[in-house]
């Protein structure tokens, strides 16, 4: 709903004034309706028996990778993706008022994708994930995201980049759930939260620079061609860490009974 808002407010009060209301808007709300989500922390339960090093758990579904191992290539995966996913968020609208569509029409396309986002956050990663794991729903959101990224620079209609901008918004939103559910199912659980933040910390880098890469391929080329098929190479190396990931992991054997 907000990139038609900012555009409304762009052409007529001027993009500070726009982003100050944008900026009281979040404090008035947002902050009171985050203190709904607080509770208590749960109890932790002591676990019996002898301490066992993190980096040699014995039930890690990871087979010939060590915990920190994993970590790293997360991060590193999460960078690739994040490059190709930050290029149509920051320079969609952009992109589309170049090739001569209206700039209201840009921000709806804008709008467009981020509600395909809203429908895979919602519904579709965990849906996926209950069939097929986290990794491979991962996988699945992320080849989604590279193919419709890669479509950019070919096409200019705007019934089709419609399409296209939905689709990319619902394989970019698939992706930001998978991570958390990922390092909960193979890294240990009591440092979920601290891996979990490093990750997106990754994420966060990766925004930032598919943000600069996009403008910076403006300046060299005069258009965001170049830069979005930039993007789509990183994503390729995100899809092939975790291809790498799917082959190297294996269930738990919950159901083994020790021989008597």
């Amino acid at each position: 709903m907000w990139p038609p808002i900012f555009e409304y407010g762009l052409g007529t009060i001027g993009w500070r004034e726009t982003y100050l209301i944008y900026g009281v808007f979040c404090v008035t709300f947002m902050v009171p309706l985050a203190l709904l989500l607080r509770r208590r922390p749960p109890e932790r339960v002591a676990r019996s028996g002898p301490s066992v090093p993190e980096e040699v758990e014995e039930d890690a579904p990871i087979l010939h990778i060590r915990p920190n191992t994993l970590l790293a290539l997360l991060c590193v995966a999460i960078v690739g993706c994040c490059i190709a996913m930050s290029l149509p968020l920051a320079h969609l609208k952009s992109h589309a008022t170049d090739i001569g569509i209206e700039p209201m029409q840009a921000a709806t396309m804008l709008s467009i994708l981020l509600g395909g986002s809203f429908v895979a956050r919602a519904f579709g990663a965990g849906l996926l994930m209950a069939r097929i794991g986290s990794l491979k729903t991962l996988f699945v959101f992320s080849s989604i995201q590279a193919a419709t990224l890669g479509f950019l620079p070919f096409i200019d209609g705007i019934a089709v980049l419609y399409v296209v901008a939905a689709a990319f918004g619902f394989g970019y939103g698939g992706i930001g759930p998978t991570y958390p559910v990922i390092i909960r199912d193979f890294l240990s659980e009591q440092w979920a939260g601290r891996y979990t933040a490093i990750v997106i910390m990754f994420g966060t880098f990766g925004m930032a620079i598919g943000g600069w890469m996009g403008g910076f391929g403006f300046d060299l080329t005069g258009n965001y061609d170049t830069a979005f098929l930039l993007g789509v190479g990183f994503n390729l190396i995100n899809l092939g860490i975790v291809a790498y990931l799917i082959t190297a992991t294996r269930k738990p054997n919950l159901m083994a009974v020790p021989a008597s």
